[in-house]
């Protein structure tokens, strides 16, 4: 890599160049249609947990009944 230095020198103007606060969403969105979507999506990620524990217990089930009757699995 003959061009290193070069590269090098061109991530660190990048860097300078980028430097910028972050953006507070929050503040921006408003915080009661903020704190809105986040309770929302923590309950559709508590639903998806139980529908994934639901998806196990019926393939388990699957399995089970197909073993049972020496089908293919």
């Amino acid at each position: 890599m003959s061009d290193l230095s070069a590269r090098i020198a061109a991530l660190e103007a990048f860097e300078l160049w980028s430097v910028h606060e972050p953006l507070n969403m929050r503040d921006i969105v408003g915080a009661e249609k903020w704190d809105a979507y986040w309770s929302r999506l923590e309950a559709i990620e508590r639903q998806m947990r139980e529908a994934q524990r639901e998806a196990e217990v019926i393939r388990d089930r699957i399995v089970a009944a197909l073993q049972a009757d020496d089908g293919p699995v």
